[in-house]
């Protein structure tokens, strides 16, 4: 008798394709959202090298 578990293994599983679109929709709205925050974390990014060359050259 096979196993159960074998159709899970076929690449046009319904469930599988499903799965791999909420993770793919997921991921685009999270870029999607980061490009407001990524003028933020530049600032921050600038600010923390600007003390540590302070911190090195003082």
């Amino acid at each position: 008798m096979p196993s159960l578990c074998t159709t899970a293994n076929v690449p046009g599983d319904p469930m599988k394709r499903f799965a791999a679109m909420l993770l793919l929709a997921t991921l685009s709205l999270a870029l999607l959202s980061a490009c407001n925050t990524m003028e933020g974390l530049g600032k921050d990014v600038k600010k923390l090298g600007q003390k540590v060359e302070d911190k090195a050259s003082g």
